[in-house]
């Protein structure tokens, strides 16, 4: 299993977010998964400063909502590729994900 963080850049007016990229495989099968956590608004990569924005929130707005948002796909091609069709994804999402998400 290969684990990093890419910066990934979104369309105007949002800022580029960073996401976990993570490549898994179960016998020969190999997928590619990227996922981030939503937070009232903010994509946060890592899993304890997610929970600390949590904390924060639920002091200071009372609330804890939030989601864990996650993008899959085999891996066709190179994983490289797949990594770029897997971004392009999430740069069409990101603006959408306001639409269903709280602020």
């Amino acid at each position: 299993m290969e684990t990093s963080f890419l910066s990934t850049a979104l369309p105007a007016p949002h800022a580029a977010i960073t996401v976990n990229r993570h490549l898994i495989q179960k016998d020969r099968d190999m997928q590619l998964v990227l996922y981030w956590y939503q937070s009232q608004g903010k994509a946060v990569a890592r899993e304890v400063e997610a929970k600390v924005e949590m904390v924060r929130n639920a002091m200071l707005r009372d609330r804890t909502d939030g989601a864990l948002v996650r993008v899959t796909s085999p891996i066709y091609g190179s994983a490289a590729e797949t990594t770029e069709r897997l971004i392009q994804h999430v740069q069409a999402l990101y603006p959408r994900l306001g639409e269903h998400l709280p602020e």
